[in-house]
């Protein structure tokens, strides 16, 4: 009796001893103001945890603004239309075309890029049957720089 409450106590205290402490793990978030016509906008914080965020404001954006993140680059809207395309007006700020509602965002931890307003972006050119191979792509760089697309 003796010896199976040792056996039982030792075996509860190795497995209590090699159990590894949880680490907790913080997300940055960044901070995006919104802006609209006459001045209206509103500014919300998003994790960057790379999933959909809600904005619940129905203003229609023709603006993103954030010193904390590239938005064109690790964040996706989500709007009422279609993917808007965002074109960099300044190192932290981008227009949104076109304007539209934003219902949800998202951004990825590895998007603070120190508001550089720059990056890459892969444009695809497709002719008329795109299956069999009528098309092409181009790399452009979005510092303003006119990009050939003749091959």
């Amino acid at each position: 009796m003796h010896f199976s409450t040792i056996l039982a106590l030792t075996s509860s205290l190795a497995l209590t001893a090699s159990a590894a402490p949880t680490r907790r793990q913080t997300v940055p978030s960044y901070t995006l103001t919104f802006k609209g016509a006459a001045d209206a906008a509103y500014t919300i914080s998003i994790p960057a945890d790379n999933t959909l965020h809600t904005t619940n404001n129905v203003l229609s954006i023709s603006s993103v603004f954030s010193s904390d993140v590239d938005v064109a680059k690790y964040c996706t809207l989500q709007t009422v239309d279609y993917p808007p395309a965002l074109v960099a007006i300044s190192n932290s700020e981008w227009n949104v075309g076109p304007p539209q509602t934003v219902r949800a965002v998202s951004c990825r931890s590895d998007g603070n890029s120190g508001g550089s307003g720059q990056g890459t972006v892969h444009v695809e050119f497709q002719g008329a049957d795109p299956s069999e191979g009528a098309r092409y792509g181009v790399d452009v760089v979005t510092d303003g720089r006119v990009v050939a697309t003749s091959k």
